[in-house]
């Protein structure tokens, strides 16, 4: 757990500091003890929280008052949703969490169809959720790929076929690998490359870009990873676009 984000115990609680200076210690301390002594439910999955589990706690504030409830941190970081000026919540989070909320994660694959075969999927390495007002679930994350002209999409996601994203595109330089604009990238990293994905690249000149707003890791999900997006996807947290390429110079 980062050290930047205070923590009370219930194996391992983040709390940001912004949340501790909003409600008080104390009342933190009440919580987390009645977790402690009660147990409860991740607020997002539902699943319950083990004494074994990182934990992330999550403030909701409404007009008819404040209510305190717990996440598996690989859930969602430490955060508060503000509903008291509006129905749709908005995010507040401290400046350690707009920075790791912004780290994305990614990882290459190839389709058998339709073209373009090359898939690059890219997802938030630590998530931050919001429920929208008719009760879906959002992530700011998510949300700036759909600003950008992404395209929502459904199970099945590798059977996705959007519209080519003007003014993006994705560059292979050595073994550096980025994805988005001049003035924005949603990846820039080095990956594992599939065998025959840099010559799909090569020879269609574009690219499927999978946008997920929670994690997902083919290392962590092996072959289950298209699973973990078709979940996603049908939860409305998957969104995806087509980009030209441009620089494309692998390593030898």
């Amino acid at each position: 757990m980062p050290s930047t984000v205070s923590s009370r115990s219930f194996g391992s609680v983040a709390v940001t500091e912004d949340l501790i200076e909003l409600v008080g210690p104390d009342v933190i301390d009440n919580a987390v003890a009645h977790l402690r002594m009660g147990g409860g439910d991740c607020k997002l999955c539902g699943d319950a929280i083990r004494p074994t589990d990182q934990v992330s706690m999550v403030a909701r504030l409404t007009s008819a008052g404040d209510s305190i409830g717990f996440l598996h941190y690989r859930c969602g970081p430490p955060q508060t949703l503000d509903d008291r000026r509006s129905r749709r919540a908005s995010l507040r989070m401290a400046e350690y969490l707009r920075e790791v909320s912004a780290n994305a994660q990614a990882f290459a694959l190839i389709r058998d169809y339709p073209a373009p075969h090359a898939v690059l999927v890219v997802s938030a390495q630590t998530p931050s959720l919001a429920r929208e007002e008719n009760g879906d679930t959002t992530t700011p994350w998510l949300n700036l790929a759909l600003e950008q002209g992404f395209t929502p999409i459904a199970p099945d996601v590798l059977d996705a076929a959007p519209a080519l994203l003007k003014g993006w595109c994705l560059d292979v330089t050595g073994e550096l690998i980025e994805c988005g604009t001049d003035h924005l990238k949603l990846f820039s990293g080095t990956l594992d490359i599939p065998s025959g994905w840099f010559e799909a690249l090569q020879a269609e000149g574009q690219c499927l870009v999978i946008a997920a707003g929670l994690g997902v890791s083919s290392t962590e999900l092996g072959s289950d990873a298209v699973g973990a997006l078709n979940a996603l996807a049908a939860k409305g947290l998957v969104a995806c676009t087509r980009v030209a390429t441009g620089t494309l110079s692998r390593a030898s």
